[in-house]
């Protein structure tokens, strides 16, 4: 189905806030995608929101740290893509990668490769001046219900049955930190897009790939990957359970619980390790991530709720700059900024170049294997 754009009602203006909207054409509950996520799910061990992958043809888009590539990700492989002429720089031939993403350097794509089988996890590495793997890593993970990797590739993070949370050397192998019965697995709020099982974990980690902060339910932890110790947390940021994102690597997003006035939530930028408030603003619910943008946060699903609680109606993302309220939104999930430009799918599995205040500047259809 082809995208259409929705009209902003009085509601839809309440919902979103008193922002400025630059709109990527809208789809809400009769696009197929609108089933694919789902409202919250009582289990027996606890209320567990289930995030399945994004529906359209393009799984994730990522622009580069230094703004000259795009990284885009569907389920038969990863396309470079050079922004300055929009052009395929290569490909990597990889079926469902998990956490595909550009080292912080903007030199090299780091992800982990499909199971083979085995209950190990492959860490691959390809560098993107030729295109060619430099590295690959076999890791053994038994036991993780929760995993994620670093930007830069360096270090995997582990959540197990028990609740252990370790952070393992790819290279090496070897764990290089661990904390024993972090949070106990499968009670409480969750979610788990990445393994499929629920778990009370997620990992935040800083944009250099130094730090990351485990987050539970009760309680967070912080590590410094690099001096291989912990970081004490202060404030805000001891506490567990809310959804944050580094923007900085020493500044952190953290929204305050709840919805407020007019559809936003009240955020916090604070400082880390501190938790000392640096500014707050008003941003739209549900924050993802970071955009590549340090002045951008990535938020979704993104719509207008039809009944309280019900996010079934809405699939899209949407980018809201911080300083100017400017919201960028998308009727699909895959959605990232970087300095003017924006990335989006335009229609099922086609990448679109767009720029902020003028409209679509190129678009891709990503090659087949």
């Amino acid at each position: 189905m082809a995208p259409t754009t929705a009209k902003l009602t009085t509601l839809g203006f309440l919902a979103l806030g008193f922002f400025s909207i630059s709109f990527h054409p809208l789809v809400f509950a009769s696009d197929p995608c609108a089933p694919r996520f789902l409202i919250p799910e009582l289990t027996p061990n606890g209320i567990v929101v289930h995030r399945p992958p994004p529906c359209g043809g393009i799984r994730a888009l990522h622009f580069s740290r230094d703004g000259r590539f795009v990284l885009a990700q569907d389920h038969e492989g990863i396309t470079i893509l050079n922004v300055q002429p929009f052009s395929i720089a290569c490909r990597i031939p990889v079926e469902d990668a998990k956490f595909a993403g550009f080292t912080p350097n903007s030199q090299e794509v780091v992800f982990i490769s499909p199971p083979d089988g085995s209950a190990d996890s492959h860490v691959e590495r390809w560098r993107l001046t030729d295109g060619n793997q430099v590295g690959s890593f076999k890791i053994a993970t038994a036991g993780c219900v929760r995993q994620e990797l670093s930007p830069d590739g360096r270090i995997l993070l582990c959540s197990d049955r028990d609740g252990t949370v370790r952070a393992i050397d790819v290279t090496s192998r070897e764990t290089i930190l661990e904390q024993r019965k972090f949070e106990k697995q499968g009670f409480g709020w969750r979610a788990d897009a990445t393994i499929g099982a629920p778990g009370n974990v997620e990992f935040y980690f800083s944009p250099d790939g130094r730090f990351v902060i485990s987050r539970g339910i009760t309680r967070s932890i912080a590590w410094d990957l690099r001096q291989k110790a912990e970081v004490p947390l202060a404030g805000q940021l001891k506490h567990g359970l809310r959804a944050m994102a580094f923007m900085e690597p020493e500044r952190i997003i953290l929204p305050k619980s709840g919805p407020g006035k007019l559809g936003t939530v009240t955020a916090d930028l604070v400082e880390f390790p501190s938790g000392s408030v640096v500014s707050t603003y008003k941003i739209p619910p549900r924050l993802d991530s970071a955009a590549a943008d340090p002045e951008f946060v990535i938020v979704r699903p993104f719509g207008i709720l039809r009944r309280p609680f019900d996010t079934s109606a809405m699939h899209g993302a949407a980018a809201a700059n911080l300083a100017t309220g400017l919201i960028i939104v998308s009727d699909y999930p895959v959605l990232d900024v970087s300095g003017h430009f924006y990335v989006t799918e335009s229609d099922l599995g086609e990448v679109g170049l767009y720029e902020i205040g003028k409209g679509l500047q190129a678009k891709m259809t990503l090659p087949s294997q």
